[in-house]
């Protein structure tokens, strides 16, 4: 698989001029990246637990094993309209991947429906979906043949 997407892993970052420091990295991006827009498609699907995901994709998924499928998991009280996330979007769609940004409950701007929250530890929600088990719909139930990849923010 990675033939195919060999540009994909980069070579060793060197950070520009003055921003030596990580932190001085994460505030700069934040305030002086250029902002893509990449529109996206919601649709929700029901948890097992009766509470309700958002799951953004800039255009519909295939069953296509050459095109690997990334999940982008956003940070806390982040969402698809993040500039990391929106960043992450376009890069991954120019190299070929399929990308869906799933929202955590109650992100996203829509409450979640259950008291239960999430956290930066959660992964029953990200797992329960991609795997056929209950709820509306599973992504492996729709494209059995799409090879996961995930990308996790904090």
């Amino acid at each position: 698989m990675t033939e195919k997407f060999p540009s994909t892993f980069a070579p060793a970052f060197t950070p520009a001029l003055g921003l030596g420091n990580c932190h001085l990295q994460t505030v700069f991006a934040r305030f002086h990246r250029s902002r893509p827009w990449v529109a996206t498609e919601c649709r929700w699907y029901e948890t097992p637990d009766g509470d309700r995901l958002a799951v953004h994709t800039p255009r519909p998924l295939t069953d296509d094993p050459s095109s690997p499928l990334v999940m982008i998991l956003h940070g806390l009280e982040g969402s698809v309209e993040s500039p990391y996330a929106q960043g992450m979007m376009e890069s991954l769609l120019a190299r070929g991947f399929q990308v869906a940004v799933m929202h955590f409950r109650g992100c996203g701007g829509i409450p979640n429906q259950l008291p239960r929250a999430y956290h930066s530890g959660d992964s029953e929600d990200p797992a329960g979906y991609w795997e056929n088990s209950g709820g509306s719909c599973r992504i492996r139930r729709l494209w059995p043949s799409a090879t996961p990849w995930a990308a996790m923010y904090y």
